[in-house]
């Protein structure tokens, strides 16, 4: 998701998820989903951050098991 150039330079206290990368001001959506396909739970972060990087985040938030 690329975002316009004037999104990502406001002055504001909260957090955004745009980040510098090859391709200019981007955004990422890691998602964890289930064996149909179906989401379970996503973060949005700034497009320079690597998909190594929140994989345990998101493997933490995954539902636990009882066999």
């Amino acid at each position: 998701m690329k975002a316009h150039q004037h999104n990502s330079g406001a002055a504001c206290e909260q957090e955004t998820a745009i980040g510098k990368s090859v391709a200019g001001n981007t955004s990422k959506i890691h998602m964890a989903v289930d064996a149909c396909g179906l989401p379970i739970h996503f973060s949005v972060t700034g497009g320079e951050v690597h998909d190594c990087k929140e994989a345990p985040k998101l493997v933490a938030e995954l539902p636990k098991v009882t066999i």
